[in-house]
C-alpha cells in the first residue's frame, strides 16, 4: 500500500472568478421589466449609505448618501454581461464597485449609480430606498 506521500492528488476545482457579484435595485430586479437581461439566482441584499431617486420615473438613480439604504438584489454574473449591461444602463449611470449586505454579511459587487447627484429633484426620493414601494 502507497503511503500518502506517494499519492498524487488532482489540483482542487477552485470557482472560476470570472464571476461578478451584481447589485440591482430597479428595472433590472426579480419583477422588472428587464429582470430577463440577467438569469440566476438572486438574494435580497442592501446598499447602505445611498439614497434610491426616481418615484414617478421610469427607472431608478441610486446615489451615494450616508445614512440611506437602497433594496435590491445581488445576482452572479459572467464578466461579459457586464459590458451589456453598461450598455444597457447608458450614459446616466457608472459602475462602482461598492459593498452590500447580503445575509448580514458584507459583499463586495458591481452596482451602477447615478452620475449626477441628485439625479432628480428631492420630491422623486425614494424614501424607504425601495423601488417597487414607489
Amino acid at each position: 500500500m502507497r503511503g500518502m506521500a506517494d499519492r498524487v492528488f488532482a489540483p482542487a476545482v477552485v470557482e472560476s472568478s470570472t464571476v461578478v457579484n451584481v447589485f440591482v435595485y430597479g428595472t433590472l430586479r426579480l419583477g422588472g421589466v428587464a429582470a430577463g437581461l440577467i438569469p440566476g439566482d438572486r438574494r435580497p441584499a442592501l446598499l447602505a449609505d445611498h439614497a434610491l431617486y426616481g418615484r414617478t420615473h421610469p427607472y431608478p438613480y441610486a446615489v451615494p448618501r450616508p445614512g440611506s439604504t437602497v433594496r435590491g438584489e445581488i445576482v452572479r454574473v459572467e464578466p461579459g454581461q457586464l459590458r451589456d449591461l453598461d450598455e444597457y444602463e447608458g450614459d446616466e449611470y457608472r459602475r462602482v464597485h461598492a459593498t452590500v449586505e447580503v445575509d448580514g454579511r458584507p459583499v463586495g459587487a458591481e452596482v451602477w449609480v447615478a452620475v449626477t447627484d441628485p439625479p432628480l429633484p428631492e420630491s422623486e426620493r425614494i424614501v424607504s430606498g425601495d423601488w417597487f414601494d414607489r
